[in-house]
């Protein structure tokens, strides 16, 4: 078997570029190995990939825990407009409208997502919003 075949044969055995190298000792460089794997017209999904990166480490990927996803609610359509509306299509914290196309979003003012009491709701812009809850 060449070179070639047998990292080609290792790669579809679902191990990384990396893990080729460190076990079979062929003096290329993962790069290489990358580059023989693509010219052979080998490719993982999207996902394949994704998951032999978190199953290898590389990637820390945290899933919401399953009690958080069961309490969030969305707002419904109607309430949101409800909102909007009360605050004049308006940001509350900046100021801007959607007229200067930015985007305009409902917000819980106590951070609680099962929460959608109108009092609890409040306008803000993407912009006002993410920083928000990058510095609580």
């Amino acid at each position: 078997m060449t070179r070639d075949k047998i990292i080609i044969d290792m790669y579809l055995e679902g191990k990384s570029c990396q893990q080729i190298a460190d076990e079979a000792n062929f003096g290329i460089s993962v790069r290489q190995m990358q580059r023989i794997v693509s010219k052979a017209g080998v490719s993982r999904s999207t996902g394949e990939a994704f998951r032999l990166a978190v199953s290898l480490g590389r990637v820390k990927y945290r899933k919401l825990p399953d009690h958080l996803k069961k309490q969030r609610k969305t707002i419904q359509s109607k309430l949101r407009y409800k909102i909007l509306k009360r605050d004049n299509f308006k940001c509350l914290l900046c100021g801007s409208t959607a007229n200067e196309c930015i985007r305009l979003e409902v917000d819980h003012v106590d951070d609680d997502a099962t929460n959608n009491d109108e009092s609890n709701l409040q306008t803000l812009c993407d912009r006002c919003n993410s920083g928000k809850h990058h510095t609580s």
